[in-house]
């Protein structure tokens, strides 16, 4: 199972949902179409759940201001009064963040040298692993029978790897949960020790390719309970089994083929099932960590679909099914039917996008 087609799949899911939202605003009277300014999704600093990239991440703090290397500086521009920097203006705890991030390193961790620090190889049926991290970075897990959890750790510099191995037909002995430190964070992953292929390969470049089974055709199922500090960003792919990220601070992005999927996050999400149920709960987001992202996507083809916001949301809602019925707490034209496309309140810089073949969607306050 290669970890970056596994991304590739949300990437699709994305990829349909902006074809059908195409196909929406071709079709629809005007009540449902979006007005051009709207098409662009400008960034509002009024909407509280607006969002940018998740490639991305948070600036980080070195006391300077940090470009991004796009914001070249033309001499010949003009300097209008709203762009001079007055010294004499109060500096909040929000602005200061703003300006040079809440991070320590003061660059996005994408931007440093990819570089693995630390391999350890950990057997048996009960596996404990903790490390220390305390900058911005990103845990991937990849596994393929099982279930994954993530939540907070307890002292936010502290990463914590539990690892429950099982099986009813193989030896446990078989598998082996390995886990890669680097630049950007940690990878971790499940590997069979045995498995006749010479792809099975932990890889913290997204391309990490593991074994369905063993040499033999046999399975063992790991179940992950993982920590992480507030600064870490999750992203996690399985094949068969549940996935469950709660009450995390950065952005998620998951999949699972067979399975359900949980997630609690005060940052961006996107969620995608082949075979079980998506809920989401979007807690208000600081939008300064993330411009430029317009669209969260979420896909169950053959499971239902619940979304929970806050009711002080502005934002574009689009649900999509073709057997199940779409249903909001909002006031959306074409409520019980099987497509909703428009603005929650007064719509905003954000997309979320929904889309499943034979479940029910919902869209919830909170």
């Amino acid at each position: 199972m290669n970890l970056s087609k596994l991304n590739s799949k949300l990437i699709t899911c994305v990829y349909i949902l902006l074809m059908f939202n195409a196909c929406v605003d071709a079709v629809m009277d005007d009540s449902f179409n979006q007005d051009e300014t709207d098409q662009t999704y400008p960034h509002s600093s009024t909407d509280p759940i607006g969002v940018g990239t998740p490639s991305q991440g948070p600036s980080q703090n070195t006391g300077s201001v940090i470009s991004s290397g796009n914001d070249e500086i033309n001499p010949n521009d003009e300097v209008t009064p709203s762009d001079e920097i007055n010294p004499n203006d109060e500096v909040t705890p929000d602005d200061e963040e703003e300006r040079v991030g809440s991070g320590r390193d003061g660059l996005d961790f994408e931007e440093r040298p990819l570089e693995e620090v630390r391999r350890t190889t950990e057997r048996g049926p009960q596996i404990n692993w903790t490390g220390s991290f305390d900058r911005y970075g990103r845990i991937s897990i990849i596994a393929v029978h099982g279930r994954i959890n993530v939540r907070p750790s307890q002292d936010d510099s502290t990463v914590t790897i539990r690892a429950s191995l099982h099986s009813d037909e193989g030896d446990v002995n078989d598998l082996s949960v390995e886990i890669v430190e680097h630049t950007w964070g940690i990878t971790v992953c499940a590997l069979y020790l045995n498995a006749g292929v010479d792809y099975n390969v932990c890889a913290i470049d997204g391309s990490s390719n593991v074994s369905f089974t063993d040499s033999q055709g046999r399975e063992v199922f790991v179940d992950f309970d993982i920590s992480i500090p507030s600064k870490m960003h999750t992203e996690a792919g399985l094949t068969f089994g549940d996935i469950s990220v709660q009450n995390v601070k950065r952005s998620v992005n998951v999949v699972t083929a067979l399975g359900s999927i949980d997630v609690v996050s005060d940052d961006i999400v996107n969620a995608a099932s082949s075979n079980g149920d998506v809920n989401v709960v979007l807690n208000p987001i600081n939008y300064r960590h993330y411009h430029g992202v317009t669209e969260l996507a979420f896909a169950a083809p053959l499971g239902d679909i619940t979304i929970s916001v806050p009711n002080t949301t502005n934002a574009h809602f689009t649900g999509v099914t073709v057997f199940g019925e779409v249903n909001t707490d909002f006031n959306l034209a074409g409520e019980g039917g099987q497509l909703i496309s428009g603005e929650i309140n007064q719509g905003g810089s954000l997309t979320l996008s929904s889309i499943s073949t034979h479940g029910n969607i919902e869209l919830n306050a909170h």
